[in-house]
């Protein structure tokens, strides 16, 4: 008997999308969560499990880069976002006592993520979500739609407490 993909148990590390906003930490949360209450049977998690947390550095859109002004603005932007979701994941995990690692990329996060949990066999990807009101919805490019419909691994939500707001840090 020939074996499949679907019967193929992934042997790779959780990855979990962290972006330096309160969906990240709803992600990283989420899944110390459900990694101490046993509640990701459909991820096959051994004890010891890693998490890869995957930084996907937001593209500056066309129009912000017209205004030479912007530019360093935008790099500043760039890499306080990257330095909140790495100081969310040291202090999420290591209070957790979960062995994890950070890696940083460039591109469409849905793309990125789908790309990661490939090359490292992911035994499921994780994000946080926000339930935005239609209108908002219609223009915000979530990645969770798109990876649901291309990832191989399996792909789980947790949602940012407090509903609508902005995604900020917080005190």
């Amino acid at each position: 008997m020939r074996d499949t993909a679907a019967d193929r148990v992934p042997t790779g590390p959780i990855v979990v999308g962290v972006d330096g906003t309160d969906s990240g930490r709803a992600a990283l949360e989420g899944v110390v969560r459900a990694i101490r209450e046993d509640d990701c049977a459909d991820w096959d998690v051994p004890c010891g499990v890693r998490i890869l947390a995957v930084h996907v550095r937001p593209q500056p859109s066309s129009l912000m880069l017209l205004v030479p002004a912007a530019v360093p603005a935008v790099a500043e932007w760039r890499e306080e976002l990257e330095l909140h979701a790495w100081i969310d994941c040291a202090e999420t995990l290591t209070r957790a006592d979960i062995g994890w690692d950070f890696v940083v990329r460039d591109g469409r996060p849905a793309d990125v993520l789908r790309h990661v949990a490939e090359k490292v066999d992911a035994r499921a990807v994780v994000l946080g979500s926000r339930p935005r009101r239609r209108f908002a919805a219609l223009w915000h490019h979530c990645p969770v739609r798109a990876l649901k419909a291309a990832c191989p691994a399996p792909v789980r939500t947790f949602p940012v407490s407090g509903g609508f707001a902005l995604g900020s840090r917080g005190t």
